[in-house]
């Protein structure tokens, strides 16, 4: 078994297929799965077997959550206003001793010149992708660079350099 499996020790609730479904109880692995354009996503997939998901599951919901798969994943879009914990959530990315907790590379941002966040490049898509800071069609960070194509460089090289954009900056701090 891998160390990086978790038990829900207390309630988590989330929705498959418009029932809710409480997680206590069964083990689960956060991954970080990569994308094309090198996005990443953390996806929770349950690490346990099929007979243990059927007891727990009416058959109408194994079938579902399964969908043809070997395994049931989630998002962190699937506990997001359903449960008090979210198994995505952890410890901050940097603590207020300023002692960093995460291996990604950091970046500094700031909007309007006065408010400062420090994020992940997934920390980023999941707070900003309804907005237009992904669209591809704004291409104003650097010479005909949109914002994934400045996340992309940024993520691969160690470049410390300051980028604008209207009214925000990023800068790769880690």
């Amino acid at each position: 078994m891998s160390n990086n499996i978790k038990l829900f020790k207390t309630d988590c609730h989330t929705v498959i297929d418009r029932s809710d479904v409480n997680l206590k109880g069964l083990h689960y692995e956060i991954v970080t799965e990569v994308h094309s354009g090198g996005f990443k996503q953390k996806l929770l997939y349950i690490r346990e077997t099929k007979a243990t998901m059927k007891e727990r599951l009416s058959e109408y919901l194994f079938e579902w959550a399964y969908d043809g798969h070997d395994f049931i994943g989630f998002c962190e879009e699937d506990f997001e206003g359903y449960s008090e914990f979210n198994p995505f959530v952890s410890e901050p990315l940097v603590t207020e001793s300023g002692t960093i907790t995460t291996d990604e590379p950091l970046f500094m941002c700031v909007w309007n010149g006065d408010d400062y966040q420090i994020h992940t490049q997934a920390t980023l898509w999941q707070n900003f992708k309804d907005t237009n800071l992904f669209d591809v069609e704004e291409d104003g960070w650097c010479v005909g660079a949109n914002f994934p194509m400045l996340m992309e460089r940024l993520h691969l090289e160690l470049d410390f350099t300051v980028y604008h954009n209207d009214n925000m900056s990023i800068r790769r701090i880690k």
